[in-house]
């Protein structure tokens, strides 16, 4: 998949207009969302255990029309209540979209029953940045095959609770979003464009 990730703001800019504190953890979900994306088990994992307070989540996306996802119930309302719950329920512009991914340190990519490539995925690497995803289908292989992340079984908590705490580390974070940018520097719009055409 190819994708294009801007620089915009500064990742210290992108973390004031959200509000994060520099100490916290952002775990942005990027995209359409809804039940497919396991929001469900990250939210669980991180309002059960208490040492994974400095761990905010980032929805950041329209939720889907046939999404039951509601943020007004527990455990979404208790991390909001801990200011660990950002919700921005709408299509992002491209500077928008920019500065989700400056601001975050990991990204979510644990989707359920999806054993396909992932567009997140690659703006992650694009971005630098670390992943916490299905260890199913495509997505657990090139994470496997990288070690640009951790690669969890989602529905159970444990193992969610695991791989969150495993990204606590800033130096863990940086060199498996090292990684990722190395493993999809050439997933460019211009690169996918040139292989087409030859």
């Amino acid at each position: 998949d190819p994708a294009e990730h801007h620089g915009g703001n500064s990742r210290r800019e992108s973390r004031l207009a959200l509000g994060l504190p520099h100490t916290a953890i952002a775990v942005l979900v990027f995209g359409s969302i809804d039940e497919r994306k396991g929001i469900d088990a990250l939210v669980a994992a991180i309002a059960a255990t208490d040492d994974l307070k400095d761990y905010v989540v980032i929805l950041a996306g329209k939720r889907s029309p046939q999404s039951s996802i509601r943020t007004d119930v527990s455990p979404y309302t208790e991390l909001q209540s801990n200011n660990q719950l950002i919700v921005l329920d709408k299509y992002l512009s491209e500077s928008e979209q920019s500065g989700m991914f400056s601001a975050a340190d990991v990204v979510w990519v644990g989707y359920r029953n999806h054993q396909y490539m992932s567009g997140v995925l690659v703006l992650a690497g694009r971005a630098g940045l670390p992943v916490i995803g299905t260890n199913e289908g495509e997505i657990g292989r090139l994470i496997a095959k990288h070690e640009m992340g951790v690669a969890a079984k989602i529905d159970q908590l444990d193992d969610v609770t695991r791989a969150l705490r495993a990204m606590s580390g800033g130096a863990t974070r940086m060199e498996m979003g090292r990684r990722a940018q190395s493993a999809f520097e050439g997933h460019t719009v211009e690169s996918f464009g040139d292989e087409v055409l030859s």
